[in-house]
């Protein structure tokens, strides 16, 4: 059983995850709209459903990374006493 000040540092864990989550998920759309605007903006040659879907996909992949890279950060930036 853990102890109560466990409790209370694990919400805090748990407070800063779901944080780092959703702003990791709100870069990750912003990356996907910038990378998905600059790939279509920049095409030399004309747009066809699959160039579309190619650049859908590869700005999609931004989104998992955007979420990726802010828990990476969240773990980095927590003290070595703040959880597991």
């Amino acid at each position: 059983m853990p102890a109560p000040h466990d409790n209370g540092r694990r919400a805090g864990v748990d407070a800063r995850l779901s944080a780092a989550r959703r702003f990791g998920l709100r870069l990750g759309c912003i990356a996907a709209v910038l990378a998905g605007a600059i790939q279509l903006i920049w095409r030399r040659h004309e747009l066809t459903p699959r160039t579309c879907l190619v650049v859908g996909l590869m700005a999609l992949l931004n989104v998992p990374l955007g979420v990726l890279f802010a828990l990476v950060g969240e773990r980095v930036s927590r003290g070595a006493g703040d959880g597991e």
